[in-house]
Formats: structure tokens, C-alpha cells, sequence
């Protein structure tokens, strides 16, 4: 698998540099030769061009590639461009496009962007479900869904997941069991034990509920 990063700016930078310690072949493009200077030890391919155009693409070997991540922020123009370029004319399986704003993040998905990220919103709503909830490492999944972990409360010890009855009792349901540095998955059997830590998904409100368990 190998994909492309266009835009090594702060977020660019950081998601080519994680993609890459996670064994992806990652290319990396910027117009900016301090920046793909920096990365260039990181990942398989840092590369620098100063235009847009399809045959340029095509020189690099981009049409090759299953996944591009366009992350140019506030340059939406070039965004823009590069989107339809990438859909259109080179035909990229998936194109994803980091946006600033919601409006913008809808005219690029009109254009073709198979998927928008805005990492501001994502971040801002995230930390006022932290905020505005009791139940500790809050991630939304979707809408009011959330997912979340906590200790193993003093009432769960030492009862498997069946005797504990969690959708029926409380309407969440546990997804995992960290126990030591292991991943449990949440068999009826498995028995809880004192220090364990558990993932639970739910609403927002059932969450809160449950940190009520004493």
C-alpha cells in the first residue's frame, strides 16, 4: 500500500511521519524544499514540485498510488484544483482533503473528495465531550455514540461479562478489557479483576450513567 501526502505542513507533516513507523510506503510533496528537506529520512519518498499540473503528476507516479491525503489547509484553491485533478483526470481510488472550515470541506466533497477532515472541529468538539462528561477518554464516533474506557469499578470485580448484564442494566457495551498490556476481547466468561481497564460505547448520557458504579 502507498500513499501520498501532499502538503508537508504541520498536520501533513505529522501524518507522513506516523503513517510511515506504522510500515506504510509513504511519498511526501510539498512546493517547500526546508520542509521535504526535513522528512526526507522519514518516509519512502519526499519529494518537491512547484505546480499542479497532470503530466507532473504522472512524471512522479502518483496515478500509481491508492490513496492521497491532500493536506494544503488554508491554500483551498490549490485544494480544490488538486482534488479534481487527482478524481478526474488520474483517477486515485480515494482522495482525502483536510479542510478549515465546514462550508469549504462541502465544496470539495461536491468536487469529488471521497473524504473531508477538519482537525480544528474534530479536536474542538472532542475536548467539550471530554469537558462536558464525567466518563474519562471520551472519542465520539458518531452524533451522540461515544466510546470510552475506565477502571473496572468495585462492583464489577470478580463477575463475568454475562452476570454483570451491561446493555441490559446500563445500555452500554464493553468492546475491550485492558488488562497488564494485554487486550482482552469481552467474552461472556471472561471474569473481571480488580485493575482492569474497561472500553465501553454507548450514548453520552449512558456513559455518564455508568461512572455512577460504585
Amino acid at each position: 500500500m502507498k500513499i501520498c501526502v501532499f502538503g508537508i505542513g504541520r498536520f501533513g507533516s505529522q501524518l507522513a511521519t506516523k503513517l510511515s513507523e506504522n510500515g506504510i510506503d509513504v511519498m511526501a510533496i510539498d512546493s517547500d524544499e526546508k520542509a521535504i528537506e526535513e522528512i526526507k529520512d522519514k518516509v519512502s519518498q519526499a519529494l518537491v514540485i512547484h505546480s499542479i499540473e497532470e503530466r507532473t503528476l504522472r512524471e512522479l507516479g502518483i496515478d500509481e498510488v491508492s490513496t492521497v491525503v491532500i493536506a494544503l489547509g488554508r491554500h483551498f484553491a490549490e485544494s480544490v484544483l488538486l482534488t479534481r485533478l487527482l478524481k478526474k483526470k488520474l483517477e486515485i481510488p480515494t482522495v482525502i482533503v483536510r479542510s478549515t472550515g465546514e462550508m469549504r470541506g462541502e465544496v470539495l466533497s461536491l468536487i469529488g473528495a471521497d473524504k473531508v477532515v477538519l482537525p480544528e472541529l474534530e479536536a474542538a468538539i472532542l475536548l467539550a465531550d471530554n469537558l462536558s462528561s464525567s466518563f474519562p477518554h471520551l472519542n465520539r464516533i458518531c452524533n451522540n455514540f461515544c466510546s470510552g474506557q475506565m477502571l473496572a469499578p468495585e462492583d464489577f470485580i470478580d463477575k463475568t461479562i454475562d452476570e454483570l448484564m451491561l446493555i441490559e442494566t446500563y445500555k452500554v457495551c464493553p468492546i475491550g478489557i485492558k488488562r497488564d498490556d494485554n487486550m482482552l476481547l469481552p467474552k461472556p466468561d471472561l471474569k473481571i479483576l480488580d485493575g482492569d481497564i474497561i472500553y465501553f460505547a454507548g450514548t453520552n448520557d449512558d456513559l455518564n450513567e455508568l461512572t455512577k458504579v460504585k
